[in-house]
């Protein structure tokens, strides 16, 4: 089963792999093989502004007190929890099957 991530994504570097041309990376499931998603390439000039425009968020990322970034990195992990009852199989640690990871998670 292939689920196109533009609809969860909606990025424009994102493109389904279909629509993938040499300008693009394919992402590929770990799992199955199949092709997750494309991600358009980009230029030196694209990367570097990216890059500069890290470095000025995180500046003020590191400025915010410790539990509030705890608690917005809390809601990212229930975020992908969410999507992870959907697309189990997107959610593979270092090849280990879905249930062990989530043993592992339980674990700790």
């Amino acid at each position: 089963m292939t689920t196109t991530l533009t609809n969860l994504i909606n990025h424009p570097l994102v493109c389904d792999p279909s629509e993938a041309t040499q300008d693009h990376i394919i992402s590929y499931n770990p799992a199955t093989g199949e092709p997750i998603a494309a991600v358009r390439r980009q230029t030196t000039a694209e990367y570097n502004e990216q890059v500069t425009r890290s470095q000025a968020v995180f500046k003020e990322w590191r400025m915010l007190p410790a539990p509030k970034r705890g608690e917005i990195v809390r809601r990212i992990g229930n975020a992908f929890r969410a999507y992870e009852q959907l697309h189990p199989d997107l959610f593979l640690q270092e090849q280990r099957i879905h249930l062990e990871v989530e043993s592992l998670r339980d674990a700790s």
